[in-house]
């Protein structure tokens, strides 16, 4: 067998990309991820702090094997840095089991360090995928729970035709959020509206927001305005923005989109970002998603976040539970300088989905 490695022009492979897509991950099939728009998107120009990276393995001049990453701006203990998010990892199934993945992550991530990378991040959910990263020195830096605000069983319970426990369990998950709501922190004075993506970015107070918001973190990704225009417009999605303000000054945040996660319909918290002062008054935001989610009759609210984030932001006190549902952090260093002390502690880190390509 041999198998050639190239880097490819950053959205110049739509066609090849999603031929092997489509093999790779048969589920999308009819949905806009897999779509020429989607790819174009992800690994167009804007939202990125350099170029795309995308590499691709052939056998016989037909891609065997993709490997790609997005170049995110990060701060990482008060310095400024690129780390790319692996994503849309492919090998043809035909040709697994021949070392195409293990190949393509150390070529990729080596072409990345003498590009001025720093680090890689990966969020995978699948077990079966983490031996092929450990090879080429890949960790696991901790694990990143969903945690689930159930607001109508029925929806839990249907897809494993359950159905009829729904009217039974409905009052106790009712009683349930009812006492999660009266030992939740008090307001003090939060109000909250709601937004369109494009509508609030157009809107003063965001930058001076961010700015307080990213020195409660050691490391985080660098959530411009820009930024957000581009995580927030993928072809085929819909998110809003709910906006937490006390007097006129913005002081939380909520991006939400509805989506089907594991065969149920919630919606899911893309991102949250509280200031620290004001952690104990958002219950008017947590009550703003809330209503969304019942208004769009899903069947709860999703967050994917760091425990240490999960306590700060009192996901227990304002209704959410631990689910089953965990992804990993996983890291590799590519720096040639020193890994800083918290890089593999989570409470340095603010992570959601909107660090990920997931939803």
């Amino acid at each position: 067998m041999s198998i050639e490695q190239k880097r490819l022009v950053p959205t110049a492979s739509a066609s090849q990309y999603q031929r092997l897509f489509r093999d790779c991950f048969p589920e999308t099939a009819g949905t806009s991820i897999e779509s020429r728009e989607h790819y174009l998107w992800k690994y167009g120009a804007a939202g990125k702090a350099a170029p795309s990276f995308e590499f691709g393995a052939y056998d016989g001049g037909r891609l065997v094997g993709y490997y790609a990453a997005l170049p995110l701006a990060y701060h990482v203990s008060g310095s400024p840095c690129i780390a790319g998010l692996v994503c849309d990892v492919m090998t043809d199934p035909g040709m697994r089991g021949k070392g195409i993945f293990t190949m393509q992550g150390r070529y990729a991530t080596e072409t990345m360090a003498k590009e001025g990378v720093a680090f890689v991040t990966g969020y995978p959910i699948r077990p079966s995928v983490l031996p092929g990263h450990f090879k080429v020195g890949w960790k696991v830096a901790f694990e990143l729970p969903v945690y689930f605000k159930l607001l109508d069983p029925t929806t839990l319970l249907a897809p494993r035709g359950l159905r009829l426990l729904g009217p039974v369990l409905r009052p106790l998950c009712s009683m349930y959020q009812a006492l999660a709501r009266g030992m939740s922190p008090k307001d003090e004075g939060g109000v909250c509206r709601q937004y369109a993506p494009e509508e609030f970015f157009a809107l003063p107070g965001y930058q001076s927001f961010q700015k307080k918001w990213s020195a409660q973190y050691e490391i985080y990704l660098v959530r411009t305005a820009d930024f957000f225009r581009w995580r927030l417009g993928a072809p085929g999605a819909s998110y809003r923005i709910m906006a937490l303000y006390h007097g006129h000054e913005l002081t939380g945040m909520a991006v939400v989109r509805n989506s089907t996660i594991n065969n149920l319909d919630v919606t899911a918290v893309v991102d949250l970002m509280i200031l620290s002062e004001r952690a104990s008054a958002a219950g008017a935001l947590h009550r703003e998603v809330e209503g969304f989610a019942r208004e769009s009759r899903t069947g709860g609210v999703v967050i994917m976040a760091t425990r240490p984030d999960a306590a700060r932001w009192r996901l227990y006190q304002h209704g959410f539970l631990k689910s089953p549902i965990k992804f990993k952090l996983i890291l590799k260093w590519l720096s040639a300088g020193p890994v800083p002390g918290p890089f593999w502690q989570p409470q340095a880190w603010h992570l959601s989905w909107a660090d990920t390509d997931n939803l």
